[in-house]
């Protein structure tokens, strides 16, 4: 499933990336806005990412979008231009090993080498199967080993191995019943995808689910999960519809508090849950639906927001 943020509240990711050790202690969180007035080609977001350089990439319905913390540098597909952006609708963005940018489209995958300032197909610029310039990419994540994993939009996950020339599907929508929605890695680094209704964790050989359904009693599914993270021990679930549900992690799933609009501290006026992010201190930032963002800081176990103007879903 594709995230979606309105780009009007742009830098406080920005912010989040570049300073992710920032607390609830910390002095307050200074956030600039940004959108098509600023050059941005669509204010809407599905995916940011930095390369090397610096430079800060964010995907949209209308083309790639480059930050130089000045000026705003739109990429576009051209016709007659063999190495211009492979498609406008960008859904997914990843920075590899080699400072080179894995841009994800509906019409395939392509790789923006700095160097050259061009765009490539997998096939041509890492010598990877031409499956891989074909393949619908709505997520990529990169794990300890620098292996690349491509979430599709009706072909499963693909690994694609460092170094090595190829690539490979280990598990598709149909093998679950259900679409594949989310990737993330656990505490142990290994790879884990989402389905509509429970997360499953790849050993090595294949996919076993946590079995998330079991432990939660008074929720009718489906559970519509969005996003997942693990951190301090704990599984945090984000749902479209029905909130955040925390785990304790382990030898046994243990349900710690199911997060609601009734849930106190947590200041949500909507159960849609967009998205979660995991910073360098292993603490949360989780964008709602209308409530903006919320920063949760496991040393003092309480939430913080920010509010609606400076992060909503779209």
């Amino acid at each position: 499933m594709k995230r979606s943020v309105q780009l009007i509240g742009l830098m406080a990711f920005v912010w989040i990336l570049l300073f992710p050790a920032l607390n609830s202690n910390a002095q307050p969180l200074r956030f600039e806005s940004y959108s098509t007035e600023q050059g941005l080609t669509r204010n809407i977001g599905y995916d940011i990412a930095q390369t090397p350089e610096g430079f800060m990439w964010f995907a949209t319905p209308n083309g790639l979008n480059r930050f130089d913390g000045y000026q705003i540098k739109p990429y576009k597909k051209t016709a007659g231009k063999p190495h211009s952006l492979c498609a406008n609708t960008v859904s997914a963005l990843l920075t590899d090993d080699r400072g080179n940018l894995w841009v994800g489209t509906p019409q395939g995958i392509c790789i923006y080498q700095p160097t050259s300032d061009r765009f490539y197909k997998p096939s041509e610029l890492y010598k990877l199967p031409r499956k891989a310039d074909s393949l619908a990419a709505i997520r990529f994540l990169k794990d300890r080993d620098e292996t690349i994993w491509i979430l599709t939009t009706t072909e499963g996950l693909y690994g694609c191995p460092k170094n090595k020339k190829t690539i490979r599907q280990y598990i598709t929508d149909q093998d679950l019943g259900e679409p594949l929605r989310s990737t993330a890695l656990n505490e142990e680094g290994q790879i884990c995808v989402s389905s509509m209704n429970d997360i499953h964790v790849f050993n090595g050989q294949r996919f076993t689910p946590l079995g998330i359904r079991a432990w939660i009693k008074n929720e009718s599914p489906p559970l519509y999960i969005r996003e997942f993270a693990f951190t301090h021990g704990e599984l945090w679930v984000c749902s479209t519809f029905k909130g955040i549900f925390r785990f304790r992690t382990g030898t046994r799933l243990t349900l710690i508090e199911h997060i609601t609009t009734k849930t106190s501290p947590w200041k949500l006026t909507h159960n849609t849950i967009e998205c979660i992010l995991k910073d360098r201190k292993n603490n949360l930032w989780i964008g709602s639906i209308n409530d903006g963002l919320f920063y949760y800081d496991f040393s003092t176990q309480q939430p913080d927001s920010y509010p609606r103007q400076v992060f909503v879903a779209y």
